[in-house]
């Protein structure tokens, strides 16, 4: 049998996905070559030399529904390479998007649905002996009228056999070092397992690749364990799947058997809300140091149409029952979301608030094959399928200051684009009640020499929660970064902020700035850089958002129309547009009076400094 190619996307996170379809290719003996395109093992134009010569007799390659236009560009080129080779697309794609939409906008011969084990060798098999292939279970393909046939895919007995993953292929532990958990990076170096596969569903922003949850048997959960201890370095595990286990049963199986095996690293899982807290504290006997509870709203109008079974108290009881264990709690939530209204955003951020949280947000993606995706086509939101997810379907980072531009599909109550002005707002006001109640104990301004004689300046300060101390070096890219400068303790996990606006060396200059600040109506600020976002999300000096104008790039002419929801300028607009003061944000005094010299209208315009010209 000729060896099939199986590439892995440019994504940067751990291959877990990957290694299983690696692994059964592995157990049904069919040689493979794998090209990881984030690291590859060697030259790729080595693996397209191969193709064209017609080495390979497949080529296999899967993902999620946002790496479409990757699919597309790749396997077209692959096409040209590889007439007659077939090309396979597996993976969470195949299951969301419409079967006759990749069967005829994608270069592929057939479409591996749900798990790769009850499919994908069964297909390389029958290609590779010239058997019928046509009532494979997860198979679809089109028949020789161009008819499309979709078989009904067949889920693993992961009760009946082990399924482990087989990373030989690739190089695991350069995912393993490169990767920290963003909650918990003191944690280190962390390895995925999977304790089944699926989900308990009821989510409408979410797809489950395979459906619904089946549990693997816990003694081969162990085993896996195991074997990675011995083959890899890593510090803790994350189990990756969407629910740790759906009953109380198996959790506490779990933990017996994993305390027992004498395993010393930590763990974290995800917990949903409307699992009983009284596993906690086992959960946490047993070396679980984080969990991840989605909030998503703290609206009781909202939650329950996101989460079925869910409500905000169940979520404040499970949080209160976490802090008690002394667990850390990863607990995202979403903005945007359908149906949602000014006042339920305002409801999640006074929760996230009166709750002290440290919480992640988003902006709510309309994912394909989702009941939101459903609901949208319905309404008349989604006109032409292909294009929304080839052109507007995008992982969305609220932080871009060109969001505005971008073609967001707002399935909230709130009208665009009033929507992203409260939504901004509420950012702001949940970010800035974090920098002022997260403010790291004993804080200061170090100076030292490196070892050629420079001075390096850094700003320190003790975790307020458990007192280890921490340094950071002071930024200075053009101007001297003023406002987001925070910690994750290695020690507790705790958030920090460090205040350089209110240190001894600092504390006169801002206090002065913001007196004069808080007098202006109309400030334009000029830079469009970190400080000049940090200014515009964090409240540092009392003042409301209305007295900010807009911004000036300095890039030779504002390439976008809006920073965030506010105007863009040019350096020359400053001439004919309505302000009464300017607040340089991003660049050094020197270069700002140059540029501002150049604006009759500027320097009539009182100028201050985000950032102090120098520090001693």
């Amino acid at each position: 049998m000729r060896k099939v190619l199986l590439i892995k996307p440019p994504f940067h996170f751990i291959p877990i996905g990957m290694g299983y379809v690696l692994a059964c290719l592995e157990r049904s003996g069919i040689p493979v070559d794998f090209l990881d395109m984030h690291k590859p093992a060697g030259p790729v134009e080595q693996y397209m030399r191969r193709l064209a010569a017609g080495e390979y007799m497949a080529v296999g390659t899967g993902g999620f529904v946002y790496s479409t236009n990757w699919f597309r560009e790749t396997l077209i080129r692959f096409r040209s390479l590889c007439p007659q080779t077939p090309i396979i697309l597996g993976g969470n794609i195949t299951k969301n998007v419409r079967m006759d939409l990749l069967l005829n906008h994608l270069p592929i011969d057939f479409a591996v649905v749900g798990e790769a084990e009850s499919c994908f060798p069964q297909l390389l098999h029958a290609l590779a002996e010239g058997t019928d292939y046509r009532s494979i279970p997860g198979l679809a393909f089109k028949d020789r009228d161009g008819n499309i046939v979709k078989n009904p895919y067949r889920r693993v007995a992961l009760d009946q056999e082990d399924y482990v993953p087989a990373y030989e292929a690739t190089d695991l532990q350069y995912y393993i070092d490169s990767y920290r958990h963003h909650v918990v990076p003191g944690l280190g170096r962390m390895m995925p397992v999977l304790t089944g596969r699926g989900c308990k569903g009821g989510c409408s922003f979410c797809s489950p690749t395979v459906g619904r949850f089946l549990p693997r048997r816990i003694d081969n959960i162990l085993r896996e364990i195991e074997t990675w201890n011995r083959r890899y370095q890593f510090d803790w595990i994350t189990f990756a799947t969407e629910v740790f286990f759906t009953s109380d049963e198996d959790i506490l199986e779990f933990c017996r058997e994993y305390k027992k095996a004498g395993f010393r690293k930590p763990w974290g899982c995800c917990f949903r809300m409307d699992q009983s807290p009284e596993l906690l504290p086992i959960m946490k006997d047993a070396g679980c140091a984080m969990i991840c509870a989605g909030l998503e709203s703290g609206s009781e109008n909202i939650l329950p149409k996101l989460k079925h079974g869910c409500t905000v108290d169940q979520f404040r009881k499970t949080l209160d029952a976490v802090r008690k264990v002394g667990l850390v709690v990863d607990s995202p939530f979403m903005i945007a979301n359908e149906d949602e209204t000014e006042e339920d955003l305002n409801k999640t951020v006074d929760f996230l608030i009166e709750n002290r949280m440290d919480a992640n947000f988003g902006l709510v993606g309309t994912y394909p094959g989702t009941p939101i995706y459903v609901r949208a086509l319905k309404k008349g939101l989604i006109g032409d399928e292909w294009e929304y997810i080839t052109k507007r379907l995008m992982e969305w980072a609220w932080r871009h200051p060109s969001l505005l531009e971008l073609s967001y599909m707002n399935i909230s109550a709130m009208p665009a684009p009033e929507m992203f002005t409260t939504i901004f707002r509420q950012i702001r006001r949940f970010l800035t009640f974090q920098y002022r109640e997260f403010r790291a104990h004993d804080q200061s301004l170090n100076a030292s020499s490196n070892g050629n004689g420079a001075k390096e300046i850094s700003i320190a300060g003790h975790c307020l929660n458990c007192g280890t101390r921490h340094s950071l070096a002071i930024r200075d890219s053009g101007a001297v970064s003023v406002v987001e400068y925070l910690f994750r303790c290695n020690r507790c996990h705790q958030k920090n902020f460090l205040h350089f606006t209110d240190l001894p060396q600092t504390r006169e200059y801002y206090n002065a700035l913001a007196a004069k600040l808080r007098e202006a109506r109309k400030i334009m600020v000029l830079g469009t850089g970190k400080n000049a976002m940090d200014f515009f999300f964090y409240d540092l000096f009392g003042l409301d958002l209305d007295q900010i104008v807009g911004f000036v790039d300095l890039r030779g002419s504002a390439t976008e129309k809006k920073f965030y929801h506010l105007p863009c300028y040019r350096l020359a607009d400053l001439e004919s547009v309505d302000y009464d003061a300017i607040l340089v944000a991003d660049v050094r005094h020197d270069v700002a009076n140059l540029l501002l010299g150049t604006s009759t209208a500027a320097q009539h315009k009182p100028t201050y400094f985000l950032a102090p010209s120098e520090l001693t």
